[in-house]
């Protein structure tokens, strides 16, 4: 019985000190959360205006898509400084920042395949 006990004691005593070493994603400031949302609308004008400055690109959608996508690439640069003020695992900070970026590839390709189409089916 006092073995149980003892075991049961150690267990919870590691349980609390592993639950404290562990990241949660509740202790992210609600600036913090700001600075992220604020550069993701940065992110998106910055892919929107691109894509209107490449309106007419004849080239392939994926290289268009490509040609965008580095050109806004700086603009995450916010998301990641803010996550590493925080203190977030990089581990973590660089998922989000891949999630936002192929988000925002399919997206993009969806809509320079669209322009392109619309382009070769309107008559000349």
């Amino acid at each position: 019985m006092r073995l149980l006990v003892a075991l049961c004691v150690w267990a919870a005593a590691a349980t609390a000190v592993a639950a404290e070493d562990d990241w949660q994603e509740t202790v992210l400031q609600t600036s913090t959360l700001e600075k992220v949302y604020k550069a993701s609308g940065v992110y998106q004008l910055c892919i929107g205006e691109q894509l209107r400055g490449q309106a007419n690109n004849k080239q392939d959608p994926r290289a268009v898509t490509d040609n965008i996508l580095k050109a806004c690439e700086e603009k995450l640069q916010p998301m990641r400084d803010a996550f590493t003020a925080e203190k977030v695992p990089e581990q973590i900070a660089d998922r989000y920042l891949r999630k936002t970026r192929t988000q925002a590839a399919r997206g993009l390709i969806r809509e320079v395949m669209g322009m392109q189409a619309m382009r070769q089916a309107a008559p000349n």
